[in-house]
């Protein structure tokens, strides 16, 4: 790629990006600068001044995420709209919400449409990466083959023909969705329960490559109702290998259980704490969202652990403070 993008076209800046993003990893950059422009936007809530650099750098950083990694590519949106209703319910002005969002979303504007523009002259077409088609047909495929029975190479070769017959990525999309919505729907959450609650063995088996030497799928037996061929498989792998299952599993209910209780204890929250809370969950809502264009996996979780470890503790904070005050019904007798 590298070879490609930056060597052939002696365009050295390019090479260099290419080569920071191979070398740090892509999601993990992209996860810094998403963390940065949430950062941003928070220091620009919390500062006392009237001007709009704070919020005009964090949407600066978040156009920025958007060319790391597309999967942000439509979380821009929401959040300005979220940020024109937190400044209006803040100052009560119309017209200071409506320039704070405007300045956020200008360099989205300006660098985001440059890009479309660009890719428009070079194809004739408007989109950001041409991979969002293959996302949407990676994404339709097992609704295919469960809703008509048929395997994966039936199901795509289904695809091909809708698109060589001249319908768009997302017109295929559409069309596969009202023709079997049922299918769809438990498709999708079937995917979001991968994203939410999956243990991720193939990610495990990075780090602990001799206890992971041989995974078997637990999801397709979980879901077939097979728990005791289940239970076989698991005394059939080292005791690890549903020691760190467990552990995952544990860390994940401890921080769905502090988001809870950070949404629970929303009324001790100043406005400001309100509206960066809202922020943080828009942000996991979203990644959570998008799961109904693409294949739920574990590794779509990554973006939005942070936000949720976020939640979570503001969460735990403020449910410690609430159980060690004392209750004003109970007195002492003293004598």
């Amino acid at each position: 790629m590298v070879n490609i993008v930056g060597l052939s076209t002696e365009n050295r800046p390019v090479m260099a990006i290419l080569l920071v993003m191979l070398l740090i990893g892509a999601i993990r950059l992209f996860l810094f600068v998403l963390a940065a422009a949430v950062t941003t936007l928070a220091i620009g809530f919390q500062s006392n001044k009237r001007g709009y650099g704070w919020f005009f750098a964090a949407g600066l950083i978040l156009t920025a995420a958007v060319f790391v990694r597309p999967v942000g590519l439509l979380l821009i949106y929401p959040v300005t709209g979220l940020l024109a209703v937190g400044i209006y319910w803040r100052s009560k002005s119309f017209s200071r919400a409506m320039k704070t969002s405007l300045f956020f979303i200008l360099p989205w504007i300006v660098f985001g449409g440059a890009w479309y523009a660009r890719n428009y002259g070079l194809s004739g077409e408007v989109f950001f990466t041409n991979y969002e088609g293959e996302a949407l047909f990676r994404r339709l495929r097992p609704v295919l083959m469960a809703a008509i029975q048929v395997d994966l190479k039936s199901a795509s070769e289904f695809i091909t023909e809708l698109n060589a017959d001249g319908m768009r990525p997302v017109e295929i999309y559409l069309h596969v969705l009202f023709a079997h919505p049922i299918t769809f729907f438990i498709e999708t959450l079937t995917g979001i329960g991968r994203v939410l609650l999956s243990p991720g063995q193939w990610h495990l088996s990075f780090y602990f490559p001799e206890t992971y030497l041989n995974p078997f799928p637990i999801e397709a037996l979980f879901l077939s109702g097979q728990f005791g061929l289940l239970a076989e498989e698991t005394r059939d792998r080292p005791l690890m290998y549903a020691v760190l299952i467990g552990v995952v599993l544990l860390h994940l209910l401890l921080l769905y259980a502090g988001v809870v209780a950070s949404l629970f204890f929303v009324k001790r929250k100043t406005k400001e704490q309100v509206i960066l809370s809202l922020f943080l969950v828009l942000i996991c809502l979203y990644f959570i969202g998008i799961t109904a264009g693409f294949v739920g996996q574990p590794r779509f979780r990554v973006p939005f652990v942070p936000f949720l470890a976020l939640l979570a503790a503001t969460g735990y904070g403020y449910l410690t403070d609430f159980m060690s005050k004392p209750d004003p019904k109970v007195t002492w007798n003293h004598a």
